[in-house]
């Protein structure tokens, strides 16, 4: 999948499993950014956590329309990890890589 910004375009695997899900970047030593469709939109449907994580990242939090409601940067081992508002999606980045998203911002998908 390609998230398409005004700032870039970034290339995204799909967590498209229960276990893809599950197991999220936990356990990589490199990170690679993945997509998360948590299937409807709430705060607590996309609530996340860094158990386990070997490295610092970055989330950003879509709204179902697909316009950026929250971005975080989360340390290793956090294990509660909530948007500020409700979102449906969900991209984990490499640490610094949100600096290409905006709050409010639309963004477009491509294959998914």
């Amino acid at each position: 999948m390609k998230i398409i910004t005004p700032n870039g375009s970034i290339d995204c695997r799909i967590a498209d499993t229960s276990a893809k899900r599950a197991i999220g970047l936990m356990m990589q030593r490199s990170i690679e950014p993945l997509f998360f469709d948590m299937g409807r939109e709430s705060r607590n449907s996309c609530t996340m956590h860094t158990l386990f994580m070997l490295r610092t990242i970055d989330m950003v939090f879509l709204s179902s329309e697909r316009k950026v409601v929250d971005i975080k940067t989360a340390k290793p081992f956090k294990p509660v990890i909530r948007p500020k508002a409700p979102a449906r999606y969900v991209i984990e980045l490499p640490e610094g890589m949100s600096r290409m998203f905006d709050l409010g911002q639309k963004v477009e998908l491509k294959g998914e």
